[in-house]
């Protein structure tokens, strides 16, 4: 079951976590609930599909897959984010999905999704987590996102083990570099498919 809820419809999802808080008192679970907040920063539109893309990936990561899920968009400020609240209980079993190392796994899908969308986590000389873009421009990530950086850091890791800025930059144009040679190539063999069906097309016209 996945629900997806913006604005009114809010009274559904409560609802629909009501019925997983009672399927819940079959077992022994007391944390029948996982929930994770996507907050990108306030100056990016992020669509309703790289939100549930995300919501999938990790989903797929937590090891969470199939289970009752409600999802709710908020636009505060100006800026679009959501909350996703899985349930933890198999019906099938009658027991909880075991969650390990969430916060790793977390860490680990935020840099992937940084680096899928232009920035890369990074280590800042003074403010603690920051973002390198593709332009390699730095951002402030507690700034950013509208969160203390004290919160930053209990939601992610610690910095010390992170790149610099100038690593991060370094590993941007080596990945932008990568990806445009992919590019370049599948762009190479589509054409190269394409004249070869134009050949083909030639000459059979001069045959008939």
């Amino acid at each position: 079951m996945s629900m997806r809820c913006v604005g009114l419809p809010r009274a559904i999802s409560m609802a629909a976590l009501n019925e997983a808080y009672a399927i819940s008192k079959a077992t022994r679970c007391k944390q029948f609930l996982f929930s994770l907040s996507l907050n990108p920063p306030k100056d990016e539109n992020v669509s309703t599909q790289i939100f549930e893309k995300a919501v999938e990936q990790a989903e797929e990561r937590l090891g969470l897959n199939g289970q009752p899920r409600a999802i709710v968009f908020h636009e505060k400020n100006v800026r679009r984010h959501c909350h996703v609240v899985w349930s933890r209980i198999n019906t099938a079993e009658m027991k909880a999905v075991q969650l390990s190392f969430t916060k790793r796994k977390l860490n680990i899908l935020s840099r992937e999704l940084f680096l899928e969308h232009g920035y890369v986590l990074a280590r800042g000389d003074r403010r603690g987590f920051v973002a390198v873009d593709h332009r390699g421009e730095v951002f402030a990530v507690s700034k950013w996102i509208g969160i203390k950086a004290k919160e930053v850091r209990e939601r992610l890791t610690d910095e010390k083990i992170l790149p610099s800025v100038d690593e991060a930059r370094a590993q941007i144009a080596s990945d932008m570099a990568t990806r445009l040679a992919a590019l370049f190539q599948g762009q190479s063999a589509a054409i190269g498919a394409r004249m070869a069906a134009l050949e083909e097309k030639r000459q059979a016209m001069t045959r008939q």
